[in-house]
């Protein structure tokens, strides 16, 4: 194939079409690179797994909550300095602003978030960092 002047194609550009024992080693390394990866991929996944299911059995223990409010209490866990608005969790679950608003302020009342307003009409509602015991003391 000619590239014209100032390109040549390279043995780098090309796969091993010899056989190797260069290629050999970097097929050998690059599989077990591919292993190693997908064997800490399914730790991680196992790991996840049981902590959303641990963090499951915590939040069926609280009778009222919906899986909206389930969903964000486990984020808040996870993500503690987060800051949550109403128009936020609308977006997010696709629900009416009605219908996020009731959400958090049942949180709030609950005692999982604490309301601050800013402005005439934005709520903040901020992690209370006190959820993993409450959902534990249950």
């Amino acid at each position: 194939m000619a590239f014209g002047s100032g390109f040549r194609s390279t043995d780098r550009a090309e796969p091993c079409k010899k056989r190797s024992h260069r290629c050999k080693a970097v097929e050998l390394h690059n599989l077990l690179a591919i292993r190693f990866a997908l064997n800490e991929l399914r730790k991680y996944l196992k790991n996840k797994q049981r902590e959303i299911s641990k963090a499951n059995e915590l939040l069926d223990k609280f009778r009222g909550l919906n899986l909206r409010q389930k969903s964000l209490i486990y984020h808040s866990i996870q993500h503690p300095d987060n800051i949550y608005t109403i128009e936020a969790h609308k977006n997010t679950h696709g629900i009416a602003y009605d219908t996020a608003r009731k959400d958090l302020i049942a949180l709030a009342i609950k005692g999982f978030f604490e309301i601050e307003k800013e402005g005439k009409r934005l709520l903040l509602f901020l992690p209370t960092g006190k959820a993993i015991e409450k959902l534990r003391n249950k």
